[in-house]
């Protein structure tokens, strides 16, 4: 069995909780035989158990609150991920902010090469440091297991020391007055201090957020360059959005359409 296929089946489960035989064996281009026994294998290790159809996460290796947020329109998370993902070019120095959709958006990177990532997350640690020759640097805080990522003061003052081409983060709910929110003081902080240290800025939101509000307000549209959904807001976030020059990406988008979302910007230290 391949390590790298092992690492990236683990990988998956990690974000989803469980996969089918039939989806590995598309994303791999294996036969389903290699994947069963693949499974198999990692099963007896004590890494995955074997359930009808496929394999799922022990619950040993996971974290209730974090798991559930994953699980949580899980495909529109996706999509937005894959979306995203087409954004960053090979060589880039990108933050990446915690949450689940942003774990799907490190998982959606995993083909990228020698990528600097500036982040808080977990997930996208563990994910984007293990492949790619890419250089992680993982902020210091105090850990929240709900969102999965370094919070606080100490986290704040360790991004503060950073600079990046563009962010990556997602919010708890967008609406036409109050912009981008979220539910902590901490979150908050961290992600306005990621804006302020970044290039440009890029906010992934399923659309079950929009016509939302959360208490702590994270950015304003004047704020961020670019928001991807997997499918389009109403027509007052629309306007706002529009009269703050944000652009606007949805899955499905042609590629056409994609590149000229992030205007092309110079490497660090060019």
């Amino acid at each position: 069995m391949s390590k790298v296929r092992r690492n990236q089946i683990f990988d998956m489960l990690k974000i989803s909780g469980r996969v089918t035989i039939t989806e590995l064996a598309s994303e791999f281009g294996v036969s389903t035989e290699t994947t069963r026994r693949d499974l198999k294998k990692m099963a007896e290790e004590g890494v995955v158990e074997l359930v009808r159809g496929g394999a799922a996460l022990p619950d040993v290796l996971r974290e209730a609150a974090f798991q559930h947020c994953l699980n949580l329109n899980a495909e529109l998370k996706r999509r937005i991920a894959e979306t995203t993902a087409r954004l960053v070019t090979n060589g880039d120095t990108i933050m990446i902010g915690g949450g689940s959709t942003t774990s799907y958006f490190a998982l959606a990177l995993r083909e990228h090469r020698n990528l600097r990532i500036i982040t808080n997350s977990v997930d996208a640690a563990r994910i984007l440091g293990s492949r790619g020759e890419n250089e992680v640097i993982v902020v210091g805080g105090k850990l929240d297991i709900e969102l999965g990522a370094t919070t606080g003061i100490v986290a704040v003052e360790n991004i503060q020391r950073y600079s990046a081409q563009m962010v990556f983060f997602s919010v708890g709910a967008v609406d036409a007055r109050n912009g981008l929110t979220c539910d902590t003081a901490d979150e908050a902080s961290c992600w306005s201090t990621m804006i302020e240290n970044s290039e440009q800025a890029v906010a992934l939101v399923d659309s079950s957020k929009f016509g939302n509000r959360c208490l702590f307000r994270c950015a304003s549209y004047a704020e961020i360059d670019c928001l991807v959904s997997d499918s389009e807001p109403d027509a007052a976030i629309r306007e706002a959005m529009k009269r703050d020059g944000v652009r606007f990406l949805k899955y499905g988008d042609a590629p056409e359409k994609l590149l000229p979302a992030i205007a092309p910007v110079q490497a660090i230290g060019a």
